[in-house]
C-alpha cells in the first residue's frame, strides 16, 4: 500500500493549519482502507488527547475520548518511539486491552476493523507531537516502515506551518 504519495503532497501543500494537516494525514490512510488515529503529545498535559479519527466503516463514536491514557504509554509500547521508529503489532487487540480499562477497551476493541496495528511517532522539529494509530489487516511491518515515513512528512509538514506564521509574524511587526 502506497502511502506517501504524490497526490497526498499536493493537498498536503494547500494546509493551512496543524488541524488541515492531521484532518488530511486521516483521510488519506482512510482511503486506502485503514482505521487511523491521531494521539496527540504535550508536554504541558501528562494524558494524550485525540485528534482526527477515520474508519473505513460507519463514523465511529468517539465515546472513548473521555478515557484518556498517559502519554508515557506510547513509549511504553514503543520502546523505539523516541528514535521516531514505528512499532507493529500483530494483535492490536491485546494492545487496546492493556492500554484502557475494561469498559473502554471493548468500546474500542469494537470500533478495529482489524487486528494488525502500527503505532507510528509523529515529532515536530526534536519534539515529540504525537503518534498515527493504524489499524488494518492489509498491515505488516513492511508497511510500518511506509507508516513511519508517512507521520515522518506529516511531523514535516506541521513543521513548516509553524515556521509559515513565525515568519508571517515577523513580517507583521517589522511593519
Amino acid at each position: 500500500q502506497d502511502v506517501c504519495t504524490s497526490d497526498w503532497l499536493t493537498g498536503f501543500s494547500r494546509c493551512a493549519t496543524e488541524t488541515e494537516v492531521l484532518e488530511r494525514a486521516v483521510d488519506v490512510l482512510c482511503e486506502r482502507g485503514f482505521t487511523a488515529t491521531v494521539l496527540l503529545w504535550s508536554d504541558d498535559d501528562p494524558l494524550l488527547r485525540y485528534g482526527p479519527t477515520r474508519t473505513p466503516k460507519a463514523t465511529p463514536s468517539r465515546d472513548y475520548e473521555a478515557a484518556r491514557v498517559r502519554r508515557e504509554i506510547l513509549v511504553q509500547l514503543n520502546p523505539s518511539f523516541m528514535e521516531r521508529r514505528s512499532a507493529f503489532f500483530q494483535d492490536g487487540l491485546r494492545v487496546v486491552r492493556e492500554v484502557y480499562p475494561v469498559p473502554v477497551a471493548e468500546q474500542v476493541a469494537a470500533l478495529l476493523p482489524a487486528t494488525r496495528m502500527v503505532q507510528a511517532p509523529v515529532f515536530v522539529g526534536n519534539a515529540p507531537y504525537g503518534a498515527l494509530v493504524v489499524t488494518s489487516d492489509a498491515l505488516s511491518p513492511l508497511v510500518a516502515t511506509a507508516l513511519e515515513l508517512f507521520a515522518e512528512l506529516v511531523g514535516t509538514a506541521i513543521e513548516n506551518i509553524r515556521l509559515r506564521a513565525e515568519r508571517v509574524e515577523r513580517e507583521r511587526l517589522a511593519a
